[in-house]
């Protein structure tokens, strides 16, 4: 299995990757961190068989 992902132009993981589905669940509302929202959450990524 792979993730259903385009990498982008350079080559890099985060430089332009384009995702087919990406779904974000927060099971509990975050709270505001030192570093910005904090909390649960569940991701789910589309795979290509």
């Amino acid at each position: 299995m792979a993730y259903a992902l385009e990498i982008g132009p350079e080559g890099d993981s985060g430089d332009g990757d384009t995702w087919d589905a990406w779904y974000e669940w927060y099971p509990a509302p975050p709270t505001l961190g030192d570093q910005g929202p904090e909390g649960p959450v569940e991701v789910c990524l589309l795979l290509r068989p």
